[in-house]
């Protein structure tokens, strides 16, 4: 590919000294804090994780859970950990694009992620809302609906105007309280289970009833939801890469990065795969039936009202965190865009005292605001294909960096040539493209899909960094 005229006079390496000064002093997040952020960014606990097992059966659903981090997950913390360390800047992955392919598509690159993060977590405070009524009962009147919803958005994004380090010190905490009530589930589902032979169990065509009408098993031929069970595997273990937003942030990006990741995939994968393994053998209700947010029945099967009403607080807990999570990687990022001039100065205005990006936090806050008040039911499938289109380019950004800034200083250097990684990401590749066009075989996400991409690529060709702003970032 022909350099980017914009790009020629510019030193990638170069990026440390120019931005230490200014990102030195604001560097507050220790490997445990980045171990949180991470474990938020991708998993937020067990929930959510059911169809796994209900799409594929017990047998595939948790291979699937086991198989998707050696095959996914791992080459993608591999690759984070690299170019994290190689350019650890706010701004993460949008570094790596402009870098690799010019401002274009890490303009386009940025808005795709940035308006998929903002859809995403327009939902969280609807599903808040949504355990609540669920327990005590709901509101009927649309506009309170709205005014409790916008309530739960302003509450969980005031910790993101406090500062970096309160958010990774609080969500290391949510960690711990989210996580005890499935080490209980997990011991007590062992101790009673019945049905060790589920585990060994896939989906198939009929069910089977008892004389009470409740679901009992499966019988037919096997036929698995392949749709349902991948997307739901990707969505599972999807995110790793938006921490990389955070690289302006992290005490000694070069240890702290390869750390964490490590670490969080490990915690990730223990935490989806115990709690399923351990309801599958349980069973009840029966595996088949499972479906998003199934883990409270489960818990009152298991240990009655005290387990269900704590399941009930971790998954406000968990939501809450997700929320606030999200918030703060797509505003970081959208910060460290308008360092390189890829959107408007000021939202990569600090605050003086906090060193948070307020302006770039108010524009995502402002967005959800107006997304609650959607049905999400359809709006929420093209997330996967838009995460997936900039994970794409990420994964080609990485190969083109290897051999085109090959003298780039690498703290931590995924071992291998050019070739090998190629070979380490067909698979990933494979299921990012499998996602990607899953999405048009229904209308409306189509066309969203289709007009946020247009949208991008109109805002693309019109807002470039100047020769100024680069040359004086010096990238």
């Amino acid at each position: 590919m022909k350099p980017d005229p914009l790009l020629r006079r510019i030193s990638p390496e170069s990026i440390l000294p120019i931005h230490e000064s200014a990102v030195s002093a604001r560097r507050v997040l220790t490997t445990t804090s980045l171990v949180s952020l991470s474990y938020f960014a991708i998993c937020g606990g067990p929930f959510g994780s059911e169809q796994t097992i209900s799409a594929g059966g017990p047998l595939l659903g948790i291979t699937g859970l086991l198989v998707t981090p050696l095959v996914m997950s791992i080459p993608t913390a591999l690759m984070t950990a690299e170019l994290s360390t190689a350019f650890p800047a706010s701004g993460g992955f949008v570094f790596w694009v402009l870098h690799a392919f010019g401002p274009f598509w890490a303009s386009m690159v940025g808005y795709v992620s940035w308006v998929s993060g903002v859809i995403d977590n327009a939902i969280y405070p609807s599903l808040a809302l949504a355990s609540f009524i669920d327990v005590y009962g709901g509101l009927e009147n649309k506009i309170a609906l709205y005014l409790v919803k916008a309530a739960i958005a302003l509450v969980l994004t005031i910790p993101n105007l406090l500062g970096l380090k309160l958010v990774g010190n609080a969500m290391a905490a949510g960690f711990i309280f989210i996580i005890l009530p499935f080490i209980v589930l997990v011991i007590w589902a062992f101790v009673t289970a019945d049905d060790w032979g589920a585990l060994g169990e896939l989906h198939r065509t009929e069910f089977v009833v008892d004389a009470n009408g409740d679901v009992i098993g499966m019988t037919g031929d096997v036929d698995i939801d392949w749709s349902t069970l991948l997307q739901t595997l990707y969505w599972n273990y999807s995110g790793t890469i938006s921490i990389s937003v955070f690289g302006g942030e992290v005490k000694n990006p070069s240890q702290s990065y390869p750390r964490a990741l490590l670490v969080s995939t490990m915690l990730i994968v223990l935490t989806y795969t115990f709690p399923l393994l351990a309801s599958s053998a349980f069973n009840r209700p029966n595996w088949s039936t499972w479906e998003e947010g199934e883990f409270a029945s489960i818990a009152k099967s298991i240990g009655g009202v005290t387990l269900l009403t704590w399941m009930m607080i971790a998954t406000l807990v968990s939501n809450a965190g997700m929320f606030i999570t999200e918030m703060c990687s797509d505003s970081y990022q959208l910060a460290g865009m308008a360092e390189i001039g890829l959107v408007p100065a000021c939202f990569a205005t600090r605050n003086q005292r906090f060193g948070t990006p307020h302006w770039a936090i108010a524009a995502s806050f402002v967005f959800i605001l107006i997304l609650t008040t959607f049905d999400f039911d359809e709006i929420l499938t093209m997330t996967n294909a838009l995460s997936a289109l900039h994970q794409i380019c990420s994964y080609c950004s990485f190969i083109k960096l290897r051999y085109s800034h090959a003298e780039t200083f690498r703290p931590f250097k995924v071992p291998g040539t050019v070739p090998f990684l190629v070979a380490m990401l067909v698979i990933p590749m494979a299921l990012l493209l499998y996602i990607t066009q899953d999405v048009f075989h229904t209308l409306f996400p189509a066309l969203l899909v289709i007009s946020v991409l247009l949208l991008g690529v109109v805002y693309a060709k019109w807002k470039k960094p100047t020769h100024g702003q680069l040359s004086r970032l010096n990238l």
